[in-house]
């Protein structure tokens, strides 16, 4: 029987979940009148009418209730219906009670239909008058796009899907002349070679279980199946399982381009960074990783190409270079660029001198290759560190030693080959900086970052000021200067998360005590490798603003040498954040004695003198000069100088008397845990 069908609703999840896990079950659907244009063939047996008698009847016709209001639940315009209750005749005149529930038919016009399923809910109904569920609603079957087929514990196919036929090369008109056992080895016939012996296709295994299952098969073709069950229950027990095949190999196909995809560079086509860590790890753990040797390869003199051709024709040279190391280095070592103009470079099972002949094969390479640009000849060099792995040597220590070796071969003249020695002097700051990378790791993790304050002191007594401070506190209780670890936390990248903490920690304490610290003004330290990452602007914004802090309260001290280096960046921070009202402080003012010309192009309010210029006021008149120069331009541009490290009163005196105007340091205050403000 076709059904005059309205829309696609009779192929949605729900009539497929329903067919499951019903046994007596009637479909009806209708016009937007309540006119009959499809009933399933259940529903006729039971009425005894034909198709033809059916049709165009109303449906309470054949649907009776008492409640008039029962069939304004239908009609209403709701979305979906349930738990109604009617009551039908049988061509024998017996009387079966019904739940129905179904769905209202849409279109852009507005209501065309209703769609609607029956549950008999007489308990003297006989199962003989539902058939398999396979004969209620063919439907259902033909628009499933899942291979389906439900097996009772008889071993009889109660639902055979078309897909399913279509699957596994079944003639639909057939498969029920085929015993269960005959069914599974034809199909057991179209698995691939490898699952022929381990995967077993049984539709009576897991027969008695509530729950659900999921795998894969693979086909001889390649094609990949996600395979699921589910128990098939009647009156709450388990009489059969369904299986539902469902071909996922296009899925698969793009899962593994985008897995290729995140491990290539998209530039050299090799292999990036992350794929080498995650290779480095997995090499490290086999029982020959002794015999692993790493290269960190880093080229000379790129820069000058870059900044003389633009980045296309730096690009080009880059995914040259990258198929000139591939040939020069064999199929059997693994190369990665790392970033930049930077490569690693896995080899294993070489001996020390073969390695040692493969970096020199690199540099000579290199050393022949030259680029061609507008009548212009470039040449590059390349820098080498290698780390020959031994039995305590991680994936981490590896690259960071492997990163040392290179940069001492660049700081000893580039162009070189240097192998890590961790007993040589030059690479015992390594082992240091190792051992805090750790340290600022579990800090991190476990919030032993602690806010402290040293107040800056103001003669005239406008306003508190305090410079906000870090310390790290270790498992037994000791306090850690920055001035120990931020070295290490600068080189390993991790000054940046250490800066996001510092704010998001003050911002929380400003609005958690809004009252007490309203009336004072707060400088926070911002790192240069901070200022050049794109998304700390926004994170500061945005702590400002989540926290509802008073930018008039707050000045941010940023180191000229950092304005400096990363000019563009530090601009966009500073401008943004005096708009806001924020103030700027140029921290560590005067080390690098270039200062001077870029103040006219600074946007700042205070200059905070370096401390070696106090400290060593008394040892050396230049220190004098300097102090007495910067303080000239100071008043000449309306801002205002604070001096750090201002130990005693005589120091105070002397530093005051070349017209300072705040001062800082353990004569007026140490640092204090930042609680005490509330004290």
């Amino acid at each position: 029987m076709k059904p005059i069908i309205t829309n696609t609703r009779l192929n949605s999840g729900c009539f497929y979940e329903l067919a499951e896990v019903c046994d007596d079950v009637l479909f009806w659907e209708t016009d937007a009148e309540l006119k009959i244009n499809f009933v399933n063939l259940v529903l006729l047996e039971l009425t005894g009418l034909e198709e033809k008698q059916l049709l165009g009847k109303k449906l309470g016709d054949i649907l009776h209730t008492s409640e008039l209001a029962t069939w304004q639940q239908i009609t209403d315009g709701r979305p979906a219906f349930k738990d109604l209750k009617f009551w039908l005749t049988t061509a024998d005149e017996q009387m079966l009670y019904l739940n129905v529930c179904g769905n209202t038919i849409k279109n852009q016009r507005g209501i065309v239909g209703y769609s609607g399923i029956c549950t008999i809910e007489t308990k003297n109904s006989s199962k003989q008058i539902i058939k398999h569920l396979q004969t209620t609603n063919k439907t259902i079957l033909r628009g499933i796009s899942e291979a389906l087929i439900i097996v009772d514990k008889n071993d009889r196919f109660l639902v055979v899907s078309d897909a399913f036929n279509h699957m596994w090369n079944f003639n639909k008109e057939k498969i029920n002349q085929y015993s269960q056992q005959q069914v599974l080895e034809k199909m057991q016939l179209l698995l691939s070679d490898e699952q022929q012996e381990d995967v077993s296709l049984d539709f009576n295994q897991h027969m008695d279980a509530l729950t659900k299952t999921k795998d894969t098969v693979k086909f001889k073709d390649g094609r990949v199946i996600e395979r699921r069950s589910s128990p098939h229950i009647y009156e709450g027990e388990v009489v059969g399982r369904c299986w539902t095949f469902k071909d996922i190999s296009q899925q698969m196909i793009l899962v593994d381009k985008l897995g290729k995809l995140a491990f290539r560079d998209s530039l050299t086509k090799l292999y990036n960074r992350r794929w080498c860590e995650k290779k480095l790890k997995q090499m490290l753990k086999k029982p020959d990783a002794k015999s692993l040797a790493f290269m960190y390869l880093d080229l000379d003199h790129f820069k000058v190409i870059n900044d003389s051709c633009g980045h296309i024709n730096g690009d080009d040279v880059l995914a040259q270079i990258s198929q000139l190391l591939l040939q020069t280095v064999g199929q059997e070592a693994y190369l990665s660029r790392l970033g930049g103009d930077e490569f690693g470079l896995i080899l294993k099972q070489k001996p020390k001198r073969q390695v040692l002949e493969i970096a020199g094969n690199i540099k000579q390479a290199i050393a022949k290759y030259s680029y061609r640009w507008k009548k212009k000849l470039f040449k590059i060099g390349i820098s080498i560190g290698v780390v020959f792995v031994d039995e305590e040597d991680d994936f981490r220590s590896v690259f960071v030693h492997a990163d040392e070796a290179c940069y001492m071969s660049k700081e000893t003249g580039r162009n070189k080959c240097t192998v890590y020695n961790a007993n040589k002097a030059e690479f015992q700051k390594t082992k240091t900086d190792l051992k805090w990378y750790d340290a600022i790791q579990k800090a991190l993790l476990n919030g032993k970052f602690e806010l402290w304050y040293q107040s800056i002191h103001d003669p005239q007594l406008h306003k508190p000021h305090y410079e906000i401070l870090l310390r790290m506190r270790t498992d037994n209780d000791k306090l850690i200067s920055p001035a120990l670890f931020m070295g290490s936390a600068d080189r390993f990248g991790m000054i940046f998360t250490i800066d996001k903490r510092v704010i998001s920690d003050f911002c929380q304490f400003y609005h958690k005590n809004q009252a007490a610290v309203k009336d004072s003004l707060f400088s926070i330290n911002i790192s240069g490798h901070s200022l050049s990452r794109d998304g700390f602007l926004p994170f500061v914004l945005n702590c400002l603003e989540k926290y509802c802090i008073d930018c008039k309260n707050i000045c941010f001290e940023i180191t000229e040498n950092e304005i400096i280096k990363n000019m563009d960046h530090a601009l966009i921070f500073i401008n943004k954040l005096r708009q806001l009202g924020c103030k700027i402080a140029l921290d560590d003012f005067g080390k690098g004695l270039t200062s001077f010309s870029y103040l006219k192009n600074i946007p700042y309010d205070y200059i905070k003198i370096d401390g070696q210029f106090v400290t060593g006021f008394n040892e050396d008149k230049i220190n004098e000069a300097i102090i007495k120069s910067i303080v000239y331009i100071a008043e000449v541009m309306n801002k205002k100088t604070i001096a750090e490290h201002i130990e005693n009163e005589e120091m105070l005196n002397q530093i005051k008397a070349l017209g300072v105007d705040y001062f800082q340091g353990n004569y007026f205050s140490k640092p204090l845990q930042i609680t005490k403000l509330l004290e």
